[in-house]
């Protein structure tokens, strides 16, 4: 990314690497994408908007299918990939989503990260699994294929909680 020295126009907060493309964040609005596949790695896409504040953490899943990110707006959001290009996984991030069971009455049934609360976070090898630590070192852990069902919520000692990760077993998440 030497060349691309004005990627963002301020700091470099987090990187996230797929086997074709590095995304990253910072304290601008936007997620910037350049594609490994060129020595000179051009910037291919410009996410403008993303997170109102910036974005401090963004990190994507074993294939590349998926990334998530926690903004400085408190949102967490997912984005998915389809033919190198990203754009907002409405399913996850958070939107209503109309149901309709076998005798057509329609349900409403929210899948919502917006307000989760996480300062770092972790993605599982296979995207469905979102770890993350709160400021006050609350550990929560969310299924993405359960409309972001929270599944898990572990109490620290309250420290401040800068990173986390997963074992790719996925039984255990650390921070």
């Amino acid at each position: 990314m030497a060349n691309n020295c004005l990627a963002h126009i301020v700091d470099i907060f987090s990187l996230a690497i797929t086997d074709k493309q590095i995304l990253s964040t910072s304290g601008a609005s936007s997620i910037k994408v350049h594609s490994t596949t060129d020595a000179d790695f051009p910037l291919v896409q410009s996410i403008d908007g993303a997170h109102t504040i910036g974005c401090h953490h963004i990190v994507t899943n074993g294939n590349g299918s998926r990334a998530i990110t926690a903004g400085f707006d408190g949102k967490i959001k997912a984005w998915s990939c389809q033919d190198g290009h990203w754009i907002a996984d409405k399913k996850v991030t958070g939107r209503y989503c109309p149901l309709f069971d076998n005798k057509g009455a329609r349900l409403i049934r929210i899948a919502d990260l917006t307000s989760a609360d996480a300062w770092a976070i972790a993605l599982s090898e296979d995207g469905q699994y979102l770890a993350g630590v709160t400021q006050e070192g609350r550990i929560n852990v969310w299924d993405l294929a359960a409309d972001g069902t929270r599944i898990r919520d572990h109490e620290t000692k309250g420290s401040f909680g800068t990173c986390i990760d997963l074992v790719r077993s996925q039984i255990l998440a650390a921070k």
